[in-house]
């Protein structure tokens, strides 16, 4: 389902000891028409399975959370449907970027002119009066 490179970066995040809510999304899962994504940070590489992300299931209550492909899957072919993988989908973000821009907006985004807005501004340089 994951390229290459998405599964490479997954398995990396996975064992990263960064705050999870830093960690940048790899890939992104859709299923068609119904106003469902996921946008994965992680994947365990023993259970290929099981994961972590942000949940959008169309209802206006982005999370983030533990995610489950197999049930990813399963809930789509209730649909009649089929989960996709956004080939075009490019993570610059840390995943709570992601998440306080879904929270405001009710859904995944991922327009920088939006997300620009919930982007933590670090500064560079010596702060003001040093």
């Amino acid at each position: 389902m994951f390229s290459e490179p998405e599964l490479t970066r997954l398995f990396q995040n996975n064992q990263s000891r960064k705050d999870e809510m830093d960690k940048v999304p790899a890939a992104k899962l859709f299923i068609p028409g119904t106003g469902c994504a996921w946008l994965i940070t992680e994947l365990n590489r023993y259970n290929q399975s099981k994961g972590s992300g942000l949940i959008d299931l169309g209802n206006n209550n982005v999370t983030f959370g533990e995610i489950d492909i197999d049930e990813i899957v399963s809930f789509a072919v209730g649909q009649a449907n089929h989960v996709r993988r956004d080939p075009y989908f490019i993570g610059k973000y840390p995943i709570r970027t992601y998440l306080s821009a879904a929270k405001a907006y009710g859904f995944i985004v991922e327009q920088d002119t939006l997300l620009a807005k919930w982007t933590p501004h670090r500064r560079s340089g010596p702060s003001p009066g040093s």
